[in-house]
């Protein structure tokens, strides 16, 4: 059985692309699995509230930017955007696993 590689990932540039999009999915869905464990270590049992409250942070800046993203990618150099936009991430993450690790992060008590 032979496997055959799409047209489109024979394109050297269209594949890094794919890859790096494939490996940038991969690393965010580990943070967000990585941070509902953090969750419940913190607290000690899964709080609803705090696991809405980071699905919120989530979908947030999503909606939020949605509206700008397109004129940005329109007007600027895609490439470019994802560059800046993956590095971000990277850093974003650098920082919560320092802050994790230093023992910084804590959950809030209420009285709910």
């Amino acid at each position: 059985m032979k496997i055959s590689i799409p047209a489109a990932l024979r394109h050297k540039r269209f594949f890094y692309l794919w890859l790096g999009l494939l490996i940038s999915v991969a690393g965010s869905q580990m943070q967000i699995s990585a941070l509902f464990w953090h969750i419940r270590i913190l607290t000690g049992e899964p709080k609803p509230l705090a696991l809405g409250g980071i699905g919120l942070a989530r979908i947030l800046p999503v909606v939020i930017f949605s509206f700008l993203g397109g004129p940005v990618a329109d007007t600027l150099n895609r490439r470019r955007i994802l560059f800046v936009t993956q590095t971000a991430l990277v850093f974003v993450t650098m920082a919560l696993a320092i802050l994790t690790f230093t023992g910084h992060i804590t959950m809030g008590t209420s009285t709910c």
